[in-house]
């Protein structure tokens, strides 16, 4: 099922919010390609959406830097906890000896990213809420 994308999960940061609803579009793309099975275009989707929530996450841990959000450790290792979640997937995508396993395997990791991401805009970076009104004259990293 889509991800979709709501106000509910606007932090009010433009960058921040860009960053998710990019990753909400790319998360969406992964499964389209595998409701059509067609194996290389999800490939390179979810490639492309690795680095990209990579991307995000230095973006958004340097925002917090800024802004003097108490959590940012925290919030650090949680991206670090998905990040090694999403390298240990990508490498049964890469290992997969069918088409099928390397389809359920894509499937797994959009899935997980889809639902880990909307808990997490919602559980972890809505904390950043008052850091981010307090400082709306920082700039974007």
């Amino acid at each position: 099922m889509p991800v979709q994308w709501t106000e509910q999960m606007r932090t009010g940061h433009p960058t921040i919010d860009s960053d998710h609803m990019q990753l909400v579009e790319i998360i969406n793309l992964v499964e389209q390609a595998v409701i059509e099975r067609n194996l290389v275009r999800a490939d390179q989707i979810i490639f492309a959406l690795l680095a990209y929530v990579s991307g995000h996450f230095a973006r958004e841990e340097a925002i917090q830097q800024q802004i003097g959000f108490p959590d940012c450790a925290t919030h650090k290792q949680k991206h670090a906890i998905m990040t090694a979640f999403s390298t240990h997937l990508e490498g049964q995508i890469r290992d997969a000896s069918t088409d099928s396993r390397k389809l359920a395997c894509l499937s797994q990791l959009q899935d997980a990213l889809g639902d880990w991401l909307i808990k997490h805009i919602l559980d972890e970076d809505m904390k950043m809420l008052p850091y981010l009104g307090r400082s709306a004259g920082v700039s974007a990293a």
